[in-house]
């Protein structure tokens, strides 16, 4: 499970994304929540009110000759185990 705190999640992603994508050039998380995910609880869009959104800028010789999808999918399955609980494999 994730950290209490945005920063303590936000030091557990960019640890778990430097591992899986290393080497990793440059790193930069920026917490986005802003409270919106409070309004996107409301309608659908997000899984929990109190829910952390973070935009992740990850510069890596291992998306060289990937697509964009396949890069969000790479940093994506390095943070699975807070999405699942499991490495779903993709």
């Amino acid at each position: 499970m994730p950290s209490s705190t945005p920063e303590a999640f936000s030091k557990e992603c960019a640890e778990l994304i430097r591992t899986a994508l290393e080497p990793v050039e440059h790193l930069c998380l920026v917490d986005v929540s802003d409270g919106h995910t409070v309004e996107g609880f409301k309608d659908g869009r997000a899984h929990k009110p109190d829910a952390i959104e973070f935009f992740a800028l990850v510069v890596t010789n291992n998306f060289e000759g990937k697509t964009r999808v396949e890069r969000h999918q790479m940093v994506s399955k390095s943070m699975i185990v807070f999405y699942t609980g499991n490495d779903l494999g993709y």
